[in-house]
């Protein structure tokens, strides 16, 4: 009896590209992406809560409320942006009173034009 090769045996080759493999992720690879994308949440919420726990200045208000020569509206509204950037509101009560003045001034310009 003859042994006669099967096709799957022969090897032949086609002018088709096999199919890429593609890479198995393993638990590691997986447990090191989250526990990235964790710590970069972990990091990006404290660096919010301490932005927003910043302290304003107790005297933010009285500083505010003492400029002369604007509407009671217009002192509202610059103290609600100094409280979203403390920051700036933090430094508001230093400043000589012709700086607050300009900074109002300006704030009051670009806002109600």
């Amino acid at each position: 009896m003859r042994w006669i090769p099967r096709t799957d045996d022969i090897g032949a080759s086609s002018s088709a590209p096999r199919p890429r493999k593609k890479a198995k992720v393993t638990s590691n690879e997986e447990a090191g992406l989250i526990g990235a994308f964790k710590d970069g949440a972990e990091r990006l919420a404290m660096a919010i809560e301490k932005a927003s726990s910043d302290d304003l200045p107790p005297d933010l208000l009285q500083t505010l409320q003492s400029i002369p020569g604007f509407d009671d509206t217009h002192k509202a509204f610059y103290f609600a942006y100094l409280v979203k950037n403390p920051g700036l509101a933090r430094q508001f009560p230093t400043l000589p009173l012709t700086y607050q003045i300009s900074f109002l001034a300006r704030f009051v310009s670009e806002t109600f034009p």
